[in-house]
């Protein structure tokens, strides 16, 4: 129902009652968008790389189809609230509503979907962080740590442990409502490497720079 080149040399190409599809050169779909919204487009439009309009029946859709997520919702087997994202062994893990998830491959050209970790702890998780070949999770009780391969393990207990955050150095805050902890591992052990402070209120987003990290409250 509709083509448009790319700058990047491909062609959209939307197909009534199918989706939207980005097509290589060769015929190779690079990239695939099959929800109900763009199912019925007429019309597809540029005006600079990464971006493509699309005017469907329920209204002009916006699509950043140069961006290595531009779909995130519960169609996508997600249920969101307060997501947090990392990258951990070149692969997005996500928090999510107390719960942890993976991502699973998906069609060739589709959005990748995303299911329950496995192992994770019943008491939820609300804090997520990655140092190294480190995965860290935790929830108002307790930090568990785990590699990839192996079980996650709690290597922290504390109270209203609410988000983490790693720093360049390597120290994981430990950021609760009540206190604020450091662990940092080394020999394949987490231990706690600096006295507990005192908490500033519940940290609703925490961000890192370098050497400290910013709350939220």
């Amino acid at each position: 129902s509709a083509l448009q080149t790319l700058p990047e040399g491909n062609v959209a190409v939307a197909i009534a009652g199918e989706g939207l599809y980005i097509v290589s050169p060769n015929g190779e779909i690079v990239w695939a968008l099959t929800r109900p919204e763009y199912r019925a487009i007429s019309k597809l439009a540029i005006n600079e790389p990464g971006v493509l309009w699309a005017l469907a029946e329920t209204g002009v859709i916006k699509t950043l189809y140069g961006a290595p997520v531009s779909l995130f919702d519960q169609s996508l087997g997600i249920s969101v609230s307060w997501p947090q994202i990392v990258r951990w062994n070149d692969d997005v893990v996500i928090a999510s509503k107390g719960r942890l998830y993976e991502r699973t491959p998906g069609a060739t050209g589709e959005p990748a979907r995303f299911r329950l970790m496995p192992g994770q702890s019943p008491a939820g998780a609300w804090g997520i962080a990655v140092q190294g070949e480190w995965l860290l999770a935790a929830n108002a009780s307790a930090v568990f740590a785990r590699r990839s391969g192996e079980p996650f393990r709690p290597v922290l207990s504390g109270s209203d442990i609410a988000r983490l955050v790693t720093l360049e150095s390597g120290v994981c805050l430990v950021i609760g409502q009540s206190e604020i902890a450091a662990l940092k591992c080394e020999a394949g052990t987490w231990t706690e490497c600096a006295p507990r402070i005192a908490g500033a209120g519940y940290p609703a987003i925490v961000h890192a720079a370098k050497k400290s990290a910013w709350i939220e409250i």
